[in-house]
């Protein structure tokens, strides 16, 4: 009986260590996905200013040309 006792405590105990692993993890992804988030952000941000910048050089050549 012991032994299936202390096999038990060994499984448990190896479980435990997955789950911790796994947590540990999944707050690694979690950090990853919000810097990526904030990138993405970034990047459609700085998108939108040259837009809005091309849009305005090409007001001013009309009116320059016009």
């Amino acid at each position: 009986m012991t032994e299936l006792e202390e096999e038990n405590v060994k499984f448990e105990k190896e479980i435990e260590e997955r789950q911790l692993i796994w947590e540990h993890r999944e707050l690694d992804l979690e950090r990853k996905i919000d810097e990526l988030e904030k990138q993405q952000n970034s990047i459609a941000d700085a998108a939108r200013r040259v837009r809005s910048h091309q849009s305005y050089s090409f007001v001013l050549f009309c009116i320059l040309i016009d």
